[in-house]
Protein backbone atom coordinates (compact mmCIF):
# COMPACT_ATOMS: atom_id res chain seq x y z
CA UNK A 1 0.00 0.00 0.00
CA UNK A 2 1.25 3.14 -1.04
CA UNK A 3 -1.72 5.11 0.47
CA UNK A 4 -4.52 5.32 2.38
CA UNK A 5 -7.24 7.35 0.90
CA UNK A 6 -9.86 7.09 3.39
CA UNK A 7 -12.32 4.59 5.11
CA UNK A 8 -11.28 1.32 3.28
CA UNK A 9 -9.59 3.05 0.46
CA UNK A 10 -5.68 2.85 -0.60
CA UNK A 11 -3.86 3.13 -3.55
CA UNK A 12 -1.80 0.24 -3.96
CA UNK A 13 1.48 -0.80 -6.14
CA UNK A 14 2.80 -4.34 -6.84
CA UNK A 15 4.81 -5.90 -9.70
CA UNK A 16 5.65 -8.95 -11.38
CA UNK A 17 9.17 -9.90 -12.82
CA UNK A 18 8.19 -13.31 -15.06
CA UNK A 19 11.62 -13.77 -15.48
CA UNK A 20 13.78 -14.10 -18.76
CA UNK A 21 12.56 -13.50 -21.68
CA UNK A 22 9.44 -11.96 -20.36
CA UNK A 23 9.24 -7.90 -19.85
CA UNK A 24 8.50 -7.00 -16.37
CA UNK A 25 4.85 -5.56 -15.23
CA UNK A 26 4.09 -3.61 -12.58
CA UNK A 27 0.18 -2.17 -11.49
CA UNK A 28 -0.99 0.97 -9.68
CA UNK A 29 -4.31 0.80 -8.53
CA UNK A 30 -7.29 2.57 -6.07
CA UNK A 31 -8.68 -0.07 -4.03
CA UNK A 32 -12.12 0.19 -1.95
CA UNK A 33 -13.23 -2.69 -0.01
CA UNK A 34 -17.53 -2.41 1.30
CA UNK A 35 -18.79 -4.81 3.47
CA UNK A 36 -22.18 -6.02 3.82
CA UNK A 37 -22.13 -5.34 -0.28
CA UNK A 38 -23.92 -6.49 -2.44
CA UNK A 39 -25.75 -8.43 0.16
CA UNK A 40 -25.51 -8.63 3.90
CA UNK A 41 -22.54 -10.57 4.89
CA UNK A 42 -20.80 -10.45 1.85
CA UNK A 43 -17.44 -8.33 1.56
CA UNK A 44 -16.61 -6.84 -1.65
CA UNK A 45 -12.86 -5.76 -2.73
CA UNK A 46 -12.87 -3.17 -6.36
CA UNK A 47 -9.75 -1.89 -7.55
CA UNK A 48 -8.78 -0.41 -11.32
CA UNK A 49 -5.70 1.46 -12.70
CA UNK A 50 -4.66 4.86 -11.81
CA UNK A 51 -1.83 7.21 -11.68
CA UNK A 52 -0.49 8.75 -8.96
CA UNK A 53 2.19 11.21 -9.15
CA UNK A 54 4.71 8.82 -6.91
CA UNK A 55 5.05 5.91 -9.41
CA UNK A 56 5.62 6.81 -12.75
CA UNK A 57 5.81 4.36 -15.64
CA UNK A 58 9.44 2.68 -15.63
CA UNK A 59 11.40 2.28 -18.51
CA UNK A 60 11.57 -1.68 -20.01
CA UNK A 61 8.36 -2.37 -18.02
CA UNK A 62 5.18 -2.67 -18.94
CA UNK A 63 2.54 -0.99 -17.02
CA UNK A 64 -0.44 -3.27 -16.59
CA UNK A 65 -4.11 -1.77 -16.76
CA UNK A 66 -7.00 -3.01 -14.67
CA UNK A 67 -10.13 -1.36 -16.37
CA UNK A 68 -12.50 -2.47 -13.41
CA UNK A 69 -11.94 -6.09 -11.24
CA UNK A 70 -13.28 -7.61 -8.11
CA UNK A 71 -13.44 -10.52 -5.64
CA UNK A 72 -16.89 -10.90 -3.92
CA UNK A 73 -16.66 -13.18 -1.04
CA UNK A 74 -19.99 -14.35 0.26
CA UNK A 75 -20.33 -16.92 3.31
CA UNK A 76 -22.25 -20.14 2.29
CA UNK A 77 -25.32 -20.43 4.52
CA UNK A 78 -24.75 -23.31 7.18
CA UNK A 79 -21.15 -23.73 6.88
CA UNK A 80 -17.64 -21.88 7.68
CA UNK A 81 -16.68 -21.80 4.00
CA UNK A 82 -17.05 -18.75 1.96
CA UNK A 83 -17.42 -18.38 -1.65
CA UNK A 84 -15.37 -16.54 -4.20
CA UNK A 85 -16.33 -15.00 -6.94
CA UNK A 86 -13.48 -12.44 -8.89
CA UNK A 87 -14.34 -10.18 -11.53
CA UNK A 88 -12.20 -9.00 -14.07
Amino acid sequence: MIETLGHMQDVIYFYIDPGFGVTKRDFLQKRAVRKDYPFPGDITIIFFSIDHPSFPEKKGWIRAISHIAAYIIRPIEGSKNTHLSIIT
